[in-house]
This record gives C-alpha cells, sequence and structure tokens, in this order.
C-alpha cells in the first residue's frame, strides 16, 4: 500500500451527520455554561461543567472565557471537537471518495503530537490558541481514522450480506 492512500474513506451520510451531531453536542455544551451563569441559569451551568468534567480537564489557564466564565471544555478539547466537526461537514458535503496525502497526515500529527510533546517537557508553554489549533488537527485525524474504520466495517458487513443472501462472493478488497 502507498503512502498516499493511508486513510481514505467513502461517503457515508449517515455516518457523516451523526459525527456531525456528535461534534456540534460537545461544541454547543462547551458553549452553554457561562452563558446559563451569565442568564442566572446556575443549576443548569453547573451541571453541564459536571458532565463535561468527565471528558476534559477544565483547568481555568487552559480554557476560554466567555462573560467572565471559563467554557466546559478546555481549548484543546474545543479544538478537538471543532476538528471532528469541520471533518465530518468536509466528508458530508463532499461527492467523493476522499484520499489524503501521507504528507498531509504527517503533519497533523506532528502539529497535534508535537506542541503536547514539548508542553510536557517543559521546553514550551502553549497559550490557548495553540491548544486549540493543535486541537483542532487532531479532532480531525481522530474523525478520519475512526469514519474509515467505521467505513471499512460497514463494507465488510455489506459484502458479507450480499454474499449470504446471493451467489456471489464477499468483498475482498475495500474499495
Amino acid at each position: 500500500m502507498r503512502l498516499t492512500r493511508i486513510l481514505c474513506f467513502s461517503r457515508n451520510s449517515w455516518l457523516c451527520y451523526g459525527f456531525l451531531l456528535v461534534g456540534l453536542f460537545f461544541l454547543v455544551g462547551g458553549l452553554l455554561p457561562p452563558l446559563g451563569v451569565k442568564c442566572g441559569q446556575p443549576i443548569m451551568a453547573d451541571w453541564l461543567y459536571e458532565v463535561f468534567s468527565a471528558s476534559c480537564q477544565q483547568q481555568p489557564t487552559r480554557t476560554f472565557w466567555i462573560l467572565g466564565y471559563p467554557m466546559a471544555l478546555c481549548a484543546r478539547c474545543i479544538g478537538v471537537y471543532l476538528g471532528f466537526s469541520s471533518g465530518a461537514l468536509y466528508c458530508s458535503i463532499q461527492q467523493q471518495r476522499v484520499t489524503l496525502s501521507g504528507f498531509v497526515i504527517v503533519v497533523l500529527v506532528t502539529v497535534a503530537f508535537g506542541e503536547k510533546l514539548l508542553e510536557w517537557s517543559n521546553l514550551w508553554l502553549a497559550n490557548n490558541t495553540v491548544r486549540l489549533l493543535s486541537g483542532i488537527g487532531l479532532g480531525f485525524l481522530i474523525f478520519l481514522l475512526v469514519s474509515w474504520v467505521m467505513s471499512s466495517v460497514m463494507m465488510r458487513v455489506k459484502g458479507y450480506a450480499i454474499a449470504l443472501f446471493s451467489k456471489t462472493k464477499p468483498l475482498s478488497r475495500l474499495d
């Protein structure tokens, strides 16, 4: 397999729309708590902070602040969900098979993990904008990987279902 064909996924509308809804749920949910506190709904805001604490560290220094209150997700998590949603939106708009080059994948991995490694090694302290941008790259990668796996599984299941009810052989290749 050539490096330019590592990650590819076919357009599967319901899968892309489902991923888009999941990403938008986290994006909107991360934005709502500061607005809830400002609008006099602290119980709703506290509940959302608690719900999102399971998926995010919620350190105040690593979050964006809206109207004087921290968001329920840190900058990197917002970036991950934004990248995931962007990938799902791109997939749902695209009318053909999407293929990423190996170079693009290497750049996304380098940006996503390089920033985190530099921060862990105390060589560089990233600000929230850099965390957001590295999260977007990581979220897009996660979307591509999950959609590629799901599309591969769906093709296999579809191939075996066709073979079960007809005289044809199951799909051996994912084209």
